[in-house]
């Protein structure tokens, strides 16, 4: 081969390399290269769409493949010149059957604990967008995904990378008597029939961190000199990004409420005290440091009943979602003065646009819902196709509902005060109701789910707008329908329980009692199910049948809707030590699009600083063997006189509809000795394996 146009794909019964190089040279100059147009797709990308976003073949000098795009190889792709590819977090591509895609060229990774970029087959659908003609059903596509060709680069690195279903994910190729070095880290292999493929007698090869799950063979061919292995790791669940966002140290507020959430690009962390945007893949902060809460919320009435600025004293317990189906964030506070509900939604899916000091204004709407002036506590968010729902507990022992019509306030068209669409309900006022979150597709006769729970039951309602979209929903269910659960520590909430901790110490659960935590439904199969969980205690057997509990659990429960409201499956996870277990609490919990569930809390033991944990089920039931932590607390966190571990955390849905985030609390390192408790908040990214 004398020129690089010369390169074909593969022929099966020979070997690669010397099929790339018969003549036994090298290209002499990546300046002889000849960069051709890319074929691009007819469509413009769409987080959701059905198509490739861009078809590649041909040669190119360098490439960027981009975060949360989809790429398709369907013969090949060379790149081959002086300047750096790059592969940028989340990126996807896609390979037909023998495609490959070949560098000669440096080449630049997302760092480890960034979204890994994911190269697998045509058919499998579970990452990116679906390729035309996809089968549904993936096979080993790729040979190879990556061929990492010698033309002068005489050290390569690869790293934090997925290769799914490939012939060969990985190919080295260098000629007798030249020495290069190959650094493989930070590496998933998942299905594939030969993870790495060496041809290269006075090469090095060095792997660090690289794991794999079912191979028919993890490394073949020739090398000089091999430093380290292949681990088998085989999931069922896998860490893509994992950083720390606010710290108690920039703004002193406990308990934060821990409150955050992803969308296509940011990941939106709002607690009590301050708020802040960051780059979703690497967690960089995008909006000014920090931003206060009240700051964020804050609204002006110009006349009426209700005319003046909200809040009024400040906000507190905030909620934030990212909503697939307008592709706009919504996000809720309490003012604690007036007691109404503080609603802010975004103009766009980027919530912080430029940034600088007016972001919030030029970025977000802001309504006012009056609820007041009964003490009101503890609002939920959820929300649908149909509307957006804030619940709240009341002094008066009235549950209240602002079930408030979507449209209207997604478009920026609705009144500031929102006051037409408050519901009340005296069947049931317990502080923890939650409107199930829906990013289905749904129609106006489709109801939203209601549900809460205390000690031995499980309540549900639900409310169907059966006057259209114009006057407000109605509830279906009254009374509340009870589906009876086993016992958990309601019965020991005036007693109390509590968390140890490393170093000594108690981290007070009573306040949070068995609430439920978080609510949302998903149709899988056909069928709708509605997920929730929450915080128990049991005992070193998992339940609490003798009323001993003395460590905390976390819960969660899958229910079916039809043709029956029941219990189709549950779980609790708890450590079973007889002596100094974990104890585990503040859950939320998450589904994808295939039934995939991840939930996240926090844990500690009086061996074990707080530190943020995960686990899941996948929709064939494969669970982890136990919770997996993701942070681990760095010191011991005091208490300042009894403060609780906050009200709730939260996990949520990425856009791609499979990989779940959640955002937890972790114990920090201690920055006063006045002011010793110190917390963090570590977010993290879970994808099926």
């Amino acid at each position: 081969m004398k020129e690089l146009a010369a390169i074909e794909k593969p022929d099966p019964g020979r070997k690669p390399q010397t099929q790339l190089a018969a003549a036994r040279a090298w290209p002499k100059c990546p300046a002889q290269v000849k960069g051709e147009p890319m074929q691009m797709a007819g469509l413009p990308y769409k987080p959701t769409g059905f198509l490739v976003d861009i078809d590649l073949s041909g040669s190119v000098l360098s490439y960027t493949f981009l975060s949360g795009t989809t790429y398709y190889i369907a013969q090949s792709f060379l790149i081959y010149g002086t300047s750096t590819t790059t592969f940028q977090p989340g990126c996807v591509i896609k390979y037909g059957a023998d495609a490959w895609l070949l560098f000669g060229c440096p080449v630049a990774f997302p760092p480890k604990g960034q979204v890994m970029p994911v190269l697998t087959s045509r058919d499998d659908d579970l990452f990116g967008s679906m390729i035309p003609g996809s089968t549904h059903n993936p096979y080993y596509s790729a040979r190879p995904a990556l061929w990492v060709y010698y033309g002068g680069q005489p050290q390569t690195l690869i790293s934090n990378i997925r290769i799914r279903w490939a012939k060969k994910g990985i190919e080295y190729d260098a000629y007798s008597g030249v020495e290069v070095v190959h650094n493989l880290s930070d590496t998933l292999f998942q299905n594939c029939l030969t993870n790495v493929y060496a041809d290269m007698p006075d090469g090095e090869l060095y792997l660090n961190n690289v794991t794999y799950c079912i191979a028919t063979m993890t490394l073949a061919g020739s090398y000089g000199y091999l430093s380290g292995s292949m681990t088998k790791d085989c999931g069922p669940f896998h860490l893509v990004a994992n950083y720390t966002g606010l710290k108690q140290e920039e703004f002193g507020s406990h308990p934060p409420d821990t409150m955050g959430a992803v969308g296509p690009s940011h990941f939106m962390v709002v607690l009590n005290g301050a708020v802040a945007a960051h780059a979703k893949y690497s967690g960089i902060r995008l909006s000014p440091t920090p931003t206060g809460l009240s700051e964020f919320f804050r609204v002006t009435v110009s006349d009426g009943p209700y005319a003046g600025t909200y809040p009024t004293f400040g906000a507190f317990d905030p909620r934030v979602v990212y909503d697939h189906g307008s592709q706009r964030w919504v996000a809720t506070a309490l003012d604690s003065g007036s007691r109404h509900a503080l609603l802010a939604i975004s103009k766009s899916t980027d919530p912080v646009g430029n940034g600088g000091p007016t972001w919030v204004e030029d970025n977000w709407t802001k309504y006012l819902v009056p609820f007041g002036p009964c003490r009101t506590d503890y609002d939920t968010l959820g929300l649908d196709s149909n509307g957006i729902y804030i619940t709240v507990s009341s002094c008066d022992g009235i549950l209240r509902i602002a079930a408030l019509p979507k449209g209207p306030l997604i478009a920026g068209t609705a009144a500031t005060v929102q006051s037409n669409f408050i519901i009340e309900n005296s069947d049931n006022g317990q502080p923890t109701t939650h409107a199930a979150l829906n990013f289905d597709p749904i129609t106006i006769d489709d109801p939203v789910w209601f549900v809460t729970g205390l000690g031995t039951n499980l309540l549900y309602t639900r409310l169907k707008w059966v006057n259209g979209p114009n006057a407000a929903p109605q509830f279906l269910d009254s009374p509340w329908i009870t589906l009876p659960v086993s016992s958990s520590f309601y019965n020991l909430l005036l007693g109390g329980i509590a968390a140890p901790q490393l170093g000594g110490g108690v981290v007070l659960l009573q306040h949070q009692s068995d609430r439920i935590m978080m609510s949302m439904t998903r149709e899988i199969g056909g069928t709708q199910f509605v997920w929730i969980c929450r915080q128990i205690g049991v005992n070193r057997f998992g339940n609490n049948d003798d009323g001993q509990a003395d460590r905390s659990a976390v819960e969660w429960f899958k229910i079916q809707t039809t043709p029956t409201v029941s219990i189709a499956t549950s779980d609790r996870i708890y450590d079973g030590a007889t002596t100094n277990p974990k104890f585990y609490y503040m859950p939320s919990l998450m589904v994808n699009k295939n039934g995939d569930m991840v939930m996240g809390f926090s844990g500690s033991s009086v061996n074990d600083y707080i530190g943020a944990y995960y686990t899941g089920r996948l929709n064939n039931g494969t669970s982890p063997i136990a919770p997996i932590l993701y942070v681990p607390g760095k010191d011991w966190f005091w208490n300042l006189g009894g403060l609780n571990w906050g009200d709730y955390s939260y996990t949520s849905l990425d856009p791609d509809g499979l990989t779940i985030w959640t955002i937890q609390l972790y114990s920090e390192t201690r920055y006063s000795s006045s002011l010793p408790n110190a917390w963090g908040t570590a977010i993290g990214a879970v994808t099926p394996f």
